[in-house]
């Protein structure tokens, strides 16, 4: 199957919106556009899997776990194996994330009162289509579809690492089994250690949600999610197919 037809016809992505988080630059060329995202994600292939890596995607741990397994890896733009690894983030959480990294705010300590000003303030550029799109702001549905350009998507053949739900303990326990005891108990220090690094940004996190869930309730920015609608039917579905994979496994 061809991606567009999955994201477009199965997944019921808007193709409109879509280009909202599609075009990083004014009058940038369709093939720099593509540069531009491409250079900023890769499949890991190793032990005959083939894992996603992307900016707000867990890349940095997930990278960092096969390098101290080591399996031998290799590196590409599209899938070298059957066993298909895509992580998955809260939209507004790792677009909101993907621009305090960006812009260097994640290091510069603010009071949550001026946090949430901040989301206020940022909420009403993404409205008016004022932020300029880097690397890590690019959204799932458009790098999916160079990750499998000219490649067969097979939904059967995808993993979802859900990084909400112990996603990246189900990955060392499901990928690392044959590894001796000590270094997989490294590979769940190294994962722990990794996303407890700053802890300003587990401020920057928790505030975040503060917000997210004050707004949700309160009503302010329906636009937010109007603009991210496509965003968040990808999560969900990969989200249902995730739960879903789990409990068969644990079923069969």
């Amino acid at each position: 199957m061809d991606i567009s037809h999955f994201l477009y016809d199965d997944v019921d992505l808007n193709k409109e919106s879509h280009r909202v988080f599609y075009v990083t630059e004014p009058n940038e060329s369709e093939s720099s556009i593509k540069e531009r995202i491409e250079s900023s994600q890769s499949w890991i292939n190793f032990n005959n899997i083939s894992c996603f890596l992307y900016p707000k995607g867990a890349h940095s741990i997930l990278r960092n776990l096969v390098e101290l397994s080591g399996y031998e890896y290799t590196e590409s733009n599209v899938p070298r194996h059957n066993k298909q690894v895509i992580p998955v983030v809260e939209p507004l959480y790792a677009f909101f994330g993907g621009y305090f990294s960006g812009t260097g705010l994640d290091d510069t300590v603010r009071s949550q009162d001026e946090l949430l000003k901040w989301f206020d303030d940022i909420t009403g550029e993404i409205i008016l289509g004022n932020i300029r799109l880097e690397p890590h702001l690019i959204s799932l549905p458009n790098r999916l579809l160079l990750a499998y350009n000219d490649y067969e998507f097979d939904i059967n053949k995808v993993e979802v690492l859900d990084t909400g739900r112990h996603g990246i303990s189900y990955f060392i326990r499901d990928n690392f089994e044959h590894l001796d005891n000590d270094l997989k108990l490294r590979l769940y220090e190294s994962a722990l250690t990794r996303s407890l690094t700053s802890p300003y940004s587990m401020i920057i996190s928790n505030t975040f949600y503060k917000w997210q869930r004050d707004n949700r309730f309160k009503n302010h920015h329906p636009a937010l999610i109007d603009i991210f609608a496509n965003e968040y039917k990808l999560y969900d579905y990969f989200r249902l197919k995730s739960a879903t994979d789990h409990e068969n496994r644990k079923g069969g």
